[in-house]
């Protein structure tokens, strides 16, 4: 059985500009492939089987801390998408936090 993959779009590219529709446009990609991850994670708070996070987890949260990173921690963007889905990428962060050291704070 070929297992289905998320795709997520094309390469970051730092020198490209968006005008707001095109932004627009790009934080409702990020949106719903969040909304996809939500779907696979159900109720668990891992993408695995077990309780504790696995490989796939250090990835996303990855994804998200470089996203905070970018866009800002105090952004309207950041503060928006810690409340998608229920909160559950706020919680998620919080959640991994507990096996591993916090998030290094870039600056």
């Amino acid at each position: 059985m070929q297992k289905q993959y998320l795709k997520v779009g094309s390469p970051f590219d730092p020198d490209e500009k968006f005008d707001q529709k095109e932004m627009a446009e790009k934080w409702a990609q990020v949106e719903a492939t969040l909304r996809k991850m939500d779907g696979v994670m159900g109720s668990k708070d891992t993408l695995g089987k077990a309780k504790e996070p696995i490989f796939a987890d250090t990835a996303l949260a990855a994804s998200l801390l470089l996203i905070k990173f970018v866009v800002g921690a105090d952004s309207p963007e950041w503060k928006a998408l810690m409340l998608w889905h229920n909160g559950r990428w706020g919680k998620y962060l919080d959640w991994l936090e507990n096996y591993g050291t916090s998030a290094v704070e870039m600056s």
